[in-house]
């Protein structure tokens, strides 16, 4: 019979009480393996009592209930927190080595557009080797005002900025747990990087009307990145440890590469409805 038929087996006590006193003279002190009278428990002893053993007189079916019920209500939440402990444990490598390529990707973009700003500077009519035509070139990019948006070239902040995921994917890679304040400080340049690219986006189509191939890159690897990021924090619990949140996390994390892709067909038509790119390209 389960243990769990048996709770809940009408007794008869009339037996119960006959193998009890058959047994009392025969049960044995847990700590000397000798045979003891049966005697009431003190006060000091029942408040001990579940340090120690519980003597066999001392059990029903129902205070054995009881107690299994309160060893699961205290084992069920450690349960809990070792699950979310794990999920935190464990190693993003999928994320690391993504914020490598990315910061490498974007730092070689930024890297291409300031030797281009050194030449336009040394000689402002060369002919960049980004320029393919009127549509999409660097040269105009670079020259506007948009170009130089805190008063220093633009392509200085992509020099500097793209280290940053670079240096988290290997501290990830290598094993690194970050606090929460930490991968908070991280989203937020994360953010700040996406909010810039997206004005660059607007302005590239709809004021200056020129799309530049480095910039683009650029953007190719900011959006994903972002992404990728955020839905990690979500995962991990770093905007809060409901389950809901963790658990859109986790699924959101999956659909990384679709709703990237989304973006940048949004992107493309808007570029192809404001500039007509197709016919500058074919």
């Amino acid at each position: 019979m389960r243990l769990s038929e048996l709770l809940h087996t009408p007794v008869d006590h009339n037996r119960l009480d006959a193998l009890i006193a058959n047994f009392r003279s025969l049960r044995p002190n847990y700590n000397t393996g000798q045979s003891v009278p049966n005697k009431p428990l003190s006060a000091g002893r029942r408040s001990a009592v579940h340090l120690t053993t519980v003597p066999l007189s001392h059990v029903t079916p129902r205070s054995a209930s009881c107690a299994l019920d309160t060893a699961a209500c205290a084992i069920i939440p450690n349960v809990n927190e070792s699950r979310d402990a794990a999920l935190d444990d464990a190693r993003p490598i999928a994320l690391a080595i993504f914020l490598i390529i990315a910061g490498i990707t974007g730092w070689i973009a930024a890297f291409a557009l300031t030797l281009d700003k050194f030449t336009q500077l040394e000689n402002p009519d060369a002919k960049l080797g980004c320029d393919f035509n009127i549509l999409i070139g660097c040269t105009t990019n670079l020259a506007s005002d948009q170009g130089a948006v805190f008063g220093f070239p633009n392509p200085l902040i992509g020099l500097t900025c793209w280290v940053v995921p670079i240096v988290l994917g290997v501290a990830l890679l290598a094993g690194a747990r970050f606090p929460r304040w930490f991968w908070l400080v991280a989203w937020a340049g994360f953010v700040f990087g996406v909010c810039l690219v997206a004005w660059f986006i607007t302005q590239s189509i709809y004021v200056i009307s020129s799309l530049c191939p480095w910039c683009m890159l650029t953007w190719s690897v900011m959006i994903p990145s972002f992404f990728a990021v955020t839905f990690h924090l979500l995962k991990i619990g770093a905007f809060g440890r409901g389950t809901r949140l963790r658990s859109l996390g986790a699924t959101l994390a999956g659909w990384t590469p679709l709703i990237t892709l989304m973006a940048y067909v949004l992107i493309a038509v808007l570029a192809q409805v404001r500039l007509d790119v197709i016919s500058y390209i074919f």
